[in-house]
């Protein structure tokens, strides 16, 4: 029961990580597996904007099929009582891993579009929480 909770906490975390909105799972409703398909649109398009190679896709779409199982496996290690800071701590130390790595695979430009995405990205999570914080 407590890997299911902290399965179910790291979907979550992973959901609110990649910036999703809120007008995106009003639109596909509240399927069990919107959150993948919302985590997977976003690669899809930042794969788009970012014009990569069949190489480069590749090489991405390993990158963060690695990422996810870090974050899943680093989450399964912290105690049942881990703190909402600990846990996001896990999730920014894996995610910065991950973009090192993303940022090796990319050219100038697209490392210019993949920062600026990124930003992108981070001011929607700032926005939905203040959002969120106000409706509460």
């Amino acid at each position: 029961m407590k890997k299911l909770i902290k399965l179910v906490s790291l979907s979550l975390i992973a959901f609110l990580f990649f910036g999703s909105n809120q007008s995106f799972a009003q639109q596909k409703g509240n399927r069990p597996n919107s959150a993948f398909g919302a985590l997977k649109e976003k690669s899809d398009s930042l794969k788009i904007k970012l014009k990569l190679t069949d190489f480069q896709s590749a090489k991405f779409d390993e990158i963060m099929k690695r990422n996810r199982e870090e974050i899943r496996k680093r989450m399964m290690e912290l105690p049942d009582d881990a703190s909402r800071m600990e846990r996001a701590e896990v999730m920014r130390e894996t995610m910065k891993n991950a973009d090192k790595e993303i940022l090796e695979i990319l050219d100038s430009d697209q490392q210019i579009v993949y920062r600026s995405e990124k930003e992108k990205m981070q001011q929607e999570r700032k926005s939905n929480r203040k959002r969120t914080t106000k409706n509460e």
